[in-house]
């Protein structure tokens, strides 16, 4: 029977209701997949030509060429994803990049391409963040990595387990249960993990074929580590800022008993004021760099005991002058150079003073940057020293041939003109709509382009 025309009409209108409720639906389907899908673009191609970092409340970590600052590749968060910072340091491999953003990690080939789905380790709390740096292990089969949750309500800190990623597929390895208590970032030695837990503990997991064993852990510090864990080229120390407990201690690898610490409680007018260890050290030939309160040190690695004094300097062993603020970045150290290079924090100011005896041999101000806080540690590599400062990264090439002082303001009272200067690498420094909120990640391996491309 045939309809009427009201029928027609009322059908017709049936229709496009059920049509447009099939529209939003899909529509939300669409929205809700697509915003679940991070910002990616760009391609690395060559790891050895590119540095990576995380630009914080921007949501993103970028990687710029070396030779140039141009902006190559960059991977942010999803639109659908809630306080997520790029406050992770990256992680560079021969082929593939691994950044944390926020409490998720995600897996990039230097092509550009996805190489497996971004994955949330943590979800309770508020605020969750892959605490400082993602390790890579075990011949690269390994990314390990430390997920901290910030909880607003009672500005307490809590950690959660710490991951070991499968590489290649991103499916979850192993997993350790640090019960609440603060960690590190995890660090490789080998087979071996390293991680600082709770109130000044540092741990021990053997990686095993089916997963992580407990070696043991030993109480060494006063208070919680705030920094990564250092291991010596040999492998049989570790070492570590103490935080609170004005230490940097050093332990052997095999039983994690305490080999030396540096004690600047004692020193005059540094101790509970401030002289807290806060930075991460760097072991290289023989020798630790580290800073503790406003000063960077220099010890040999054959120091035994507690050193509670200020050492007598000499090219074994210095500390600099004292700094207008706690150094709480990593030294960057090139001996063949003389040279180590440090950020000065809220003194808007990257130094660097000689490897042999410690005395200052230029530095570089911010000057009228509004945001402009020295906290990323810098980097050395052939000949060129990169460095953040607040919301700029830049490039000098080394060794520093003109002016000693330079002020992206002013240099004595003088306008500075940065595209003058012999050291200046690239046209004028990157600028970013945040303060860089991570170290440097580079990669410095073998690399066959032709290998690369084929795959």
């Amino acid at each position: 029977m045939a309809l009427s025309k009201k029928g027609l009409i009322v059908n017709t209108i049936i229709a496009i209701v059920i049509a447009a409720i099939f529209v939003l639906m899909a529509s939300s389907i669409l929205f809700n997949i697509l915003g679940n899908i991070p910002r990616v673009s760009g391609a690395i191609v060559n790891p050895t030509k590119v540095i990576c970092f995380g630009g914080g409340s921007d949501h993103t970590v970028h990687c710029l060429d070396k030779l140039t600052g141009n902006q190559v590749f960059q991977s942010g968060s999803a639109t659908n994803w809630q306080d997520e910072n790029a406050v992770t340091t990256p992680a560079l491999t021969k082929d593939a990049i691994y950044v944390g953003i926020g409490g998720r990690v995600c897996a990039s080939k230097i092509d550009g391409m996805a190489k497996w789905d971004c994955k949330l380790l943590q979800t309770s709390g508020s605020n969750p963040r892959i605490a400082g740096s993602i390790a890579i292990g075990r011949d690269g089969l390994l990314a390990c990595m430390s997920v901290r949750n910030y909880y607003t309500d009672s500005g307490k800190t809590k950690t959660f387990p710490i991951y070991c990623l499968v590489t290649e597929s991103g499916n979850v390895f192993a997993t350790v249960n640090t019960n609440n208590l603060h960690s590190t970032a995890p660090t490789f030695n080998r087979n071996d993990l390293y991680f600082g837990a709770g109130t000044g503990s540092i741990c021990n997991y053997k990686v095993e074929n089916d997963g992580l064993v407990l070696s043991g852990c030993n109480v060494i510090a006063n208070d919680e580590i705030p920094t990564n864990i250092a291991v010596n080229e040999s492998g049989d120390l570790a070492c570590f800022g103490g935080g609170g407990d004005h230490r940097m201690h050093c332990v052997k690898t095999s039983d994690r008993s305490e080999e030396f610490a540096v004690h600047c409680n004692a020193w005059k007018g540094e101790g509970s004021d401030g002289c807290k260890a806060m930075s991460t050290p760097t072991l290289v030939n023989g020798s630790a760099y580290f800073g503790i309160g406003g000063r960077v040190c220099k010890y040999p690695l054959t120091t035994k005991g507690t050193q509670s004094s200020l050492p007598s300097n000499s090219d074994t062993n210095w500390c600099t002058s004292k700094y207008s603020h706690t150094i709480e970045t990593g030294i960057a150290v090139n001996e063949s150079m003389q040279l180590a290079c440090f950020g000065g924090g809220e003194a808007h100011t990257v130094y660097c003073v000689n490897t042999t005896t410690g005395a200052e041999l230029f530095k570089i101000r911010s000057g009228a940057w509004g945001s402009a806080k020295a906290a990323t540690t810098p980097l050395i590599e052939n000949s060129t020293l990169y460095i953040a400062l607040g919301d700029h990264v830049c490039a000098f090439k080394l060794p520093i041939t003109g002016d000693k002082y330079k002020d992206f303001e002013k240099r004595y009272n003088k306008q500075y003109d940065a595209d003058a200067d012999q050291d200046i690498l690239w046209p004028e420094c990157a600028e970013f709509e945040h303060d860089i909120a991570t170290d440097f990640a580079t990669y410095t391996g073998e690399f066959d382009e032709n290998e690369a491309s084929s795959v």
